[in-house]
């Protein structure tokens, strides 16, 4: 298993960062993602514990499971289901504030499905293209959220 962190600290207020990165859908169109679409809303909250989320990059389909839901704070979810296929040790957003800028640390811990050495091989890239992907989705969502900082939040 292979663990990643990201961190991106985001000219917006935390509150707007997080109803950004809660809001699944929304993700398409950002950089590297073609699709992104709600399978089962949460729980007590639409994007909360219990959603089922799935996203499709340049380089994958991933189904994800919202485990962890503390506006503004923190996400936590774990991939179900990918092509291709991953073991995922789950995954925590964590959003701190600083004045009217967030620091975001996106965790994950990951490793790809393949016998010895092609899956030791594998989950580098993996990794190398996991870490590439988010710093280039949190760079397109804080162009996002500078685009619509007059928009009213919700969470």
């Amino acid at each position: 298993m292979k663990r990643v962190v990201v961190r991106r600290t985001l000219h917006a207020p935390i509150e707007r960062v997080f109803a950004a990165l809660s809001a699944y859908e929304d993700y398409a169109g950002l950089s590297g993602v073609r699709g992104a679409r709600v399978l089962r809303y949460g729980r007590s909250r639409r994007a909360g514990v219990g959603a089922i989320r799935e996203m499709s990059t340049t380089m994958a389909v991933f189904r994800e499971q919202i485990t962890g839901y503390f506006p503004p704070y923190r996400l936590d979810y774990r991939i179900i289901g990918s092509q291709p296929r991953l073991d995922h040790g789950g995954a925590s957003v964590q959003l701190e504030e600083l004045g009217a800028r967030t620091r975001v640390t996106w965790t994950t811990n990951l490793s790809v499905r393949l016998p010895a050495l092609l899956g030791t091989v594998g989950t580098g890239i993996a990794a190398w293209q996991t870490r590439r992907g988010l710093r280039s989705l949190l760079a397109a969502l804080e162009d996002r959220l500078a685009a619509t900082a007059a928009t009213p939040v919700t969470l």
